[in-house]
């Protein structure tokens, strides 16, 4: 058993040494060639600047900690308080008109809620992952028009908004725990986290992205606050598996969701003892697969059935075979999207895309593919939230910073990357730190070890799949949360170099 502890050890620090060299890579390339022509210059002094202003506000925090403390429940009252008015003012103003696969999403929805005549059933044969999210808009739609709401479109507002709340709440939770200035540290990665845009952007779409916005990190939360109290009793076994449940919907809302579910699994199977492992396993995979079973079978009675050998792709080979392409991004030229389009018959359809893979496979260590990936995935923090800003009722703030055509969008593009360099750096010092950090038990803690295999997982998805920047939005309050790791390994190893240097100046008048 000893063995396996050192060697768990000494593997978890070779992976965050590994990392570390990859995440530097990726930064590098990235902001040699930084999206939207974001002059490479700013966006090394300006992220630089981000972690400086960060660093000192940790600082300021600790001084007026006692007040964090003393006066947090009111504190964080009247933060949500305010946050939910400017957040359901910006999404109702922002309000974005449906279109392309958000505009085909509602379409299916009206239809299976009962409030019009036909759907794109095939639209839903092509991409069948979006089929269990439309069914979920049209359960939405159906409570909102029995609820007798004025627009439909309330409630999943109204989802997205509560999730961004619930999202908050977990990532400050979750923040007290990295360092011993608890207060100071959840309430800095909240804030940053409030002030990112793209947030509000996508809380008026009505799409994937946002609807599964809150499930990796809330069942995450309460998956590790069960997990530290280590009950035995049936409690224990039923919070778990509504865990479980919650990882479950939001797979088959947006299958990335899960890649904490994943972390949380290579966890346990590295730290921990095997009655932990069984236990955890069965008590919250279970009904991940459970749920998928009995939504995959309900597809099966679709209409969707009618158009597989027409319309349907196999979804696995179509976005693994679209990301070997160019860049990786759908291109409407794309050779293999409209190849595969014309194929007849689902098994001649996956003959041919995995006949495409394999011709292409070498584009996974192909330098200049790679590169060209990195970039759409990593060159940008706007997580395509102007996707949604097309087409718009109100051109308010929010329309202006985010949409092509917006008065501030070349500010909000510099701001946004250069917000986003610097969590990127931040996860980089996190690996950097915590490869030095010594412990006796040999074992990482689970609310550091992971945010940062999450934030390691989503980006592997990105690059391995169809090159998708919008792709990492559900992970954002991982993403803030690995950051904050970093930020407090550095302001831990910068108050012990103060407190030598005033106790060295100190000595020196003794």
């Amino acid at each position: 058993m000893k063995n396996k502890v050192n060697l768990t050890w000494k593997g978890w620090k070779a992976f965050l040494v590994t990392y570390t060299i990859v995440m530097m890579f990726i930064i590098t390339i990235c902001v040699m060639e930084t999206q939207e022509r974001v002059p490479a210059t700013l966006m090394i002094i300006y992220p630089l600047i981000g972690i400086v202003i960060i660093i000192g506000m940790t600082f300021f925090g600790v001084k007026i900690e006692h007040f964090l403390d003393k006066h947090e429940k009111k504190l964080l009252f009247a933060f949500f308080v305010l946050y939910t008015i400017a957040t359901v003012r910006f999404t109702l103003h922002s309000r974005g008109i449906p279109t392309n696969d958000s505009e085909s999403l509602v379409s299916g929805a009206y239809y299976m809620a009962g409030l019009s005549d036909e759907a794109n059933w095939q639209y839903f044969a092509r991409f069948s992952n979006n089929t269990m999210p439309m069914v979920f808009l049209s359960i939405l739609f159906r409570i909102a028009a029995w609820l007798k709401f004025s627009d439909v479109y309330y409630l999943p507002w109204a989802l997205n908004i509560v999730q961004v709340l619930c999202t908050l709440y977990c990532v400050y939770k979750l923040g007290k725990r990295v360092s011993k200035h608890g207060s100071v540290s959840g309430w800095l990665v909240m804030g940053m986290m409030a002030i990112y845009v793209p947030i509000w952007a996508h809380t008026q779409s009505l799409y994937t992205d946002a609807f599964s916005f809150g499930f990796g990190i809330i069942a995450f939360y309460i998956w590790l606050q069960n997990y530290e109290k280590r009950k035995n009793g049936w409690k224990y076994w039923l919070i778990n598996i509504i865990v479980g449940v919650i990882w479950g919907i939001g797979f088959q809302i947006k299958a990335t969701s899960v890649i904490s579910l994943i972390a949380v699994v290579i966890y346990i199977v590295l730290f921990e003892h095997w009655k932990l492992i069984l236990k955890n396993v069965v008590a919250v995979v279970c009904p991940v697969l459970v749920i998928g079973f009995i939504c995959s079978n309900y597809m099966k009675t679709l209409p969707i059935m009618e158009h597989q050998d027409t319309w349907a792709f196999p979804v696995v080979e179509y976005f693994i075979g679209l990301g070997l392409e160019a860049d990786g991004s759908f291109q409407l030229d794309s050779e293999f999207f409209n190849t595969l389009s014309g194929v007849w018959g689902m098994e001649e359809k996956k003959a041919y895309a995995r006949e495409f893979i394999m011709e292409n496979i070498s584009q996974f260590w192909n330098p200049e593919h790679m590169i060209a990936k990195a970039r759409v995935n990593f060159a940008s923090g706007k997580m395509k939230a102007d996707d949604f800003m097309q087409i718009v009722e109100h051109e308010g703030f929010v329309y202006n910073c985010v949409s092509y055509t917006g008065a501030y969008r070349r500010t909000y593009r510099t701001y946004v990357a250069a917000y986003w360099y610097m969590l990127l750096e931040f996860i980089v010092i996190a690996c950097v730190l915590r490869t030095f950090v010594k412990n006796n038990s040999k074992k990482e803690s689970p609310f550091v070890f992971v945010p940062i295999m999450s934030v390691c997982g989503i980006m592997m998805y990105v690059m391995i799949f169809e090159a998708n920047n919008r792709q990492l939005y559900n992970h954002i309050p991982i993403i803030f949360s690995a950051a904050n790791i970093g930020i407090w390994e550095l302001h831990s190893k910068l108050e012990m170099l103060a407190l030598k240097c005033k106790n060295k100046v100190g000595g020196r008048y003794e």
